[in-house]
């Protein structure tokens, strides 16, 4: 007998799109989850002592939907709460809040009562159904926002069902950021933020409020006479009840301003103002507001109506104004400039908010912003650029500087007690003066005033050379012990001048020239001179990271290796098994813009020759890298770092074992060894030796070197701990980072040194380019172009004039202008888009730890595809965007280039230089010093007759040494770091004496001594593939752009060919 029975039709998936539904939702919802959370971790699950509580990891972004679920099942175990048919009630509930407050939100209450018993009145029709969910959660939020309004808190986030939280779109930056904002916020403590990543928005810092009261006074209101504090006094015995809300009290041009605690006490100020007000006399008491004021040119002084008569300019301004703007103005006056046409003036209108259109008044010009810049202000009392209200220096005298009189008893001579020139403190052009550079006011740095005050003491020394009295020797004393005082006197931000990162050029290296041996730069002193004080200690010791990992010769995974790498500011970059290629001419592999490639060997043609590590270093003047080839290996790479030996290391375990040539090399003092051993020993995993992984364990034992691993934590997907880690420096730890998965089989190490020594940093090239160092730069050389000597007449005056020139210029440089900045930066093509594919990848990388499960592989392809995509289409877009024939050229030279690597050792007669000191040294004996004594002329004063002679003359004209100098192609500087364009902006200034020397130098035949030092650069000749050979470099000299001129002037003048040298 059969029986039949109601199945009762099952509930509707809201989230069941059918056809429409996505393929990868659920693998999409699990990255948003997963997103920036940490590795699972195999352990006991805890359980929480209180009721109803699970125990969780703070950070895991899992949380939200494990409290919701959790909330879920409790509504789903008490049924009677749900389906319970009576009437909805919350009068109860709001008596109780009522009486929590009731004594100091009295009104609110009132408020919320009345609104409580219509809400009751209304409920009780609405008892069952979907009608009574409605009701029920409408009333839940209608509380729970009086409760957040009667107790001042914040809008509380309702936490998210799994639901919503799977259902939901994967998070962008910005959600993620405020979300995060928020959990700080509610839980009331400091949480770890994920790394942070290229292109990712950061918070911007809400603006300050101005809790300022102003009380205008008249000009001669006896409430100016009065102290602060006897204002403070007035106002507490007035209102008391804000006695304790007053911060300061502190004059200005108007009266005086009143500083409150808060915005609600500045408020009540203004409103209570008729209490207080009165006492003192105020015209007004107001708050700050910002005006946005506009002049107006050439508006007619008198304006008739249509039959002559005269009307009142000031109403139908102001009407006028409102017509053209839309906006009533809050003032109109008149400018204080006088115009050139008596029949037209200048107005000043204000706003309190800007207009949105270009307007004018009655056929006048335009109306402009008027932009108010921040302008340098300079104090009366000791002459310092600050502000004169809170200064307590002692008064310095306007005209010399010193103590103890005023400029109107002074007869010293004029000196600036700023710059120690020759002109008084108040000196509008004073070169020590704070400028203003894209709008923001900047001071001068501590090097950049040094090299003023020695300028300016030097031009005075030079000006007041005659002898001199009493009172003079003494002002002249006076100047010296404050050119040695300490730069740090005026109150100035604390400025610190970024130094220049070593060139990105990778085949080039630096050598430094000086032909003449008795002739010596001047050099500024590395002690501090005495009676100067003592300069704050410099921690030069750095700790150096190291990002070690294998990358499978997986194109993206290289990338993605280098990419984060730059994104967490890794020092070293170590890796194995790099993506190599190869074509006829050249040999390419992964670089990064912000690393120095370094590869064991120079060139490949096939995979059994290209190498098997690549070492990147950061393009940083701190880390000075030295490659090293003490065998000829493609899988292993030696570099010194700081004093650091580091050791790329890979092994492939076949015939050509790479641990026999690592144990055949003798371990230094300060030693790293890191890479893929692909070998087991108990000492790092537990089980079974396997690969010579007894010799490896031997072998760092008898070279007391330490592992870094830590046991039992593998290094790649199979569990096997394979990546290694060898040190004998102390302190030194290795990391296996999850969040650093570079998408290949093998897992990322990171190794942190706390104690490594940086390498002093040498000064690099001056910039002097923006306008305002340009026009400082031509300040400080006017003013001591007055200490130029006069005299030229035998060599050595002329060296003297070239030395006081190039060393007027190069001071004035470092002066105005600031270091060069060369240091790495982003890869250009890495994208938002790729960081969030890599992110996303890691994500679900985290659920499958050991990586064999079908999401992660589909993760990771669809991660490589997302790498490559990104940087076909940055080339595709650089090449689209070439508009000239340069742009061009420029595309042609990459397929020129023999590849970014940096130079190996180079080889002279069998003698193998690593350093770069001594590669410098050989190439100049190499190639700069191939002549000795004996290769020259027996008899070089042999008389000659020619039978025709050269017409030459000596004279030069103004317009020649200029077109000389100033016309000349855009050539590198030499030592000086003077450009052809800052000898053309000065070149009013020094044209003369150029010009000059030049004269003097062809009618003499003398080259002077300052134009002999050239800098030397040695570059790679193209074509040459063996550069450990000195035959593949090419010097290339850089001399001063002055003594270009002279150089070529004097090679074709038969005197400068006769004359001695």
């Amino acid at each position: 007998m059969a029986s039949s029975m109601t199945i009762p039709p099952a509930a509707l998936d809201p989230f069941d799109l059918g056809i429409h539904t996505p393929v990868n939702l659920n693998r999409g919802a699990r990255a948003a989850l997963l997103q920036n959370s940490p590795a699972a971790v195999n352990g006991t699950i805890g359980v929480s002592t209180g009721p109803g509580r699970m125990a969780q990891t703070p950070s895991s972004p899992l949380n939200p939907a494990t409290i919701a679920a959790a909330t879920e099942g409790a509504e789903r175990a008490s049924p009677a709460s749900i389906f319970e048919q009576r009437p909805i009630s919350i009068v109860e509930s709001a008596n109780d809040l009522a009486r929590e407050h009731v004594e100091e939100y009295n009104i609110k209450l009132g408020v919320f009562q009345a609104f409580c018993a219509k809400f009751e009145e209304a409920a009780q029709q609405f008892v069952t159904g979907p009608q009574r969910r409605f009701a029920q959660q409408f009333a839940d939020d209608f509380l729970g926002f009086w409760k957040r309004e009667l107790s001042c808190s914040g809008s509380a986030t309702p936490k998210p069902t799994y639901s919503s939280v799977a259902a939901a779109a994967p998070p962008t930056d910005h959600d993620r950021l405020t979300h995060r904002q928020q959990q700080q916020q509610q839980h009331g403590r400091r949480q770890t933020d994920p790394p942070h990543r290229q292109g990712q928005q950061t918070t911007i810092a809400p603006p300050r409020q101005d809790l300022r009261v102003f009380i205008r006074l008249e000009a001669g209101a006896p409430a100016r006479a009065h102290s602060s504090y006897a204002i403070r006094t007035l106002i507490r015995e007035k209102l008391g009840a804000v006695s304790d809300k007053i911060r300061q009290v502190f004059p200005v041009r108007s009266g005086w301003a009143v500083l409150a605690a808060d915005s609600v006490t500045r408020d009540f100020l203004v409103d209570k103002q008729a209490e207080w007000a009165a006492e003192l006399g105020a015209t007004a008491v107001e708050t700050n507001k910002e005006w946005f004021t506009y002049v107006v040119s050439d508006v007619p002084a008198r304006l008739t109506d249509f039959y002559g008569n005269e009307v009142d300019s000031d109403s139908v301004v102001s009407d006028e104004i409102e017509i053209q703007t839309g906006i009533k103005p809050i003032d109109v006056r008149t400018g204080r400039q006088f115009s050139d046409n008596p029949l037209t003036k200048a107005l000043l209108v204000s706003f309190l908010k800007p207009t949105k259109r270009f307007w004018s008044l009655f056929g006048s010009s335009a109306a402009r912003l008027v932009d108010k810049t921040d302008r340098p202000r300079q104090c009366e009392t000791c002459w310092g650029y600050h502000f004169a209200r809170n200064c307590h220096r002692q008064p310095v005298c306007r005209r010399c500087g010193e103590t103890g009189h005023l400029a109107d008893d002074c007869m010293a001579r004029e000196q600036c007690i700023n710059c120690l020139g020759p002109h008084q403190a108040n000196f509008r052009r004073c070169p020590a003066r704070p400028k203003t550079v894209h709008g923001v006011l900047r001071r001068l740095t501590k090097e950049q005033r040094k090299h003023v005050r020695t300028v300016g003491a030097e031009t005075y020394r030079q000006r007041h050379q005659e002898p001199q009295s009493g009172s003079h020797q003494e002002a002249q004393q006076g100047m010296a012990e404050r050119q040695n005082e300490d730069v740090t006197s005026q109150e100035r931000p604390n400025a610190r001048a970024p130094s220049p990162a070593v060139s990105g050029a990778p085949s080039c290296i630096m050598v430094a020239t000086t032909p003449h041996a008795g002739y010596e730069a001047e050099e500024e002193p590395e002690q501090p001179r005495p009676g100067s004080p003592r300069k704050r200690r410099i921690n030069d010791r750095k700790p150096l990271r190291i990002f070690q990992a294998n990358v499978g010769k997986i194109p993206p995974a290289h990338d993605c290796a280098l990419a984060l790498a730059d994104s967490e500011q890794y020092d070293v970059v170590l890796l194995q098994e790099p993506w190599t290629a190869h074509t006829e001419t050249r040999t390419l592999t992964k670089t990064h813009p912000a690393y120095d490639t370094f590869t064991p060997v120079d060139m490949w043609n096939s995979n059994d020759t290209r190498p098997r590590v690549m070492t990147y270093v950061r393009r940083d003047p701190r880390l000075l890298a030295d490659q090293i080839r003490p065998f000829q290996t493609r899988d292993i790479l030696w570099l010194a770092i700081n004093g650091m030996t580091i050791v790329n290391f890979y092994r492939q375990n076949d015939e050509r074992d790479a641990l026999d040539t690592l144990f055949q090399w003798s371990v230094p003092e300060r030693c790293l060894v890191a890479g893929d051993f692909n070998a087991r020993h108990r000492s790092w995993q537990t089980g079974q030796t396997t690969n010579r992984g007894q010799e490896i364990a031997g072998w760092a034992s008898e070279n007391d070197l330490s592992l870094l691993n830590t046991l039992d934590i593998p290094t790649n997907p199979y569990g096997n701990t394979i990546d290694l880690a060898f040190t004998n420096l102390p302190l030194a730890e290795a990391i296996v980072e999850d969040h650093l998965a570079t998408s290949s089989d093998h897992f990322t190490l990171s190794l942190t040194f706390p104690d490594v020594r940086s390498t002093p940093v040498q000064p690099g090239k001056i910039r002097v380019t923006t306008e305002d160092e340009l026009k400082r730069f031509v300040e400080i050389v006017e003013l001591g172009a007055t200490g130029i000597p006069l005299t030229d007449s035998t060599p050595e005056e002329l060296d003297e004039l070239a030395s006081s020139l190039v060393s007027l210029l190069t001071s004035a440089a470092k002066a105005s202008g600031r270091p060069a900045r060369k240091g790495g930066r982003p890869a250009p093509w890495w994208t938002e888009e790729c960081a969030d594919a890599a992110a996303a990848f890691r994500a679900i990388r985290r659920s499958y730890l050991l990586g064999f499960n079908q999401d992660v592989q589909i993760a990771k392809r669809g991660f490589h595809r997302v790498v490559r995509r990104a940087k076909r289409r940055y080339w595709r877009n650089l090449i689209d965007g070439f508009s000239s024939s340069s742009d061009v050229f420029k595309a042609v030279r990459w397929l020129k280039s023999p590849g970014a690597f940096q130079p190996p050792p180079l080889q002279v007669d069998n003698v193998v230089y690593e350093s770069q000191m001594d590669k410098a040294n050989a190439l100049r004996q190499a190639t700069l010093e191939r002549r000795t004594a004996e290769d020259d002329i027996a008899n070089a004063w042999t008389p000659v007759f020619p039978p025709r002679s050269i017409p030459f003359s000596p004279e030069i004209s103004l317009e020649e040494a200029q077109y000389a100098t100033c016309h000349t192609g855009n050539t590198s500087p030499g030592s000086d770091n003077i450009t052809v364009k800052l000898l053309e902006a000065v070149w009013h200034t020094i044209g003369t004496h150029v010009r000059r020397l030049f004269e003097r130098c062809l009618t003499i035949g003398h080259h002077p001594k300052p134009f002999k030092e050239a800098e030397v650069v040695m570059i790679a000749k193209p074509g040459r593939r063996d550069l450990t050979e000195p035959r593949a470099w090419r010097p290339i000299s850089l001399l001063s752009c002055l003594a270009s001129f002279i150089r070529s002037k004097l090679g074709r003048s038969p005197r400068g060919r006769q004359q001695t040298w």
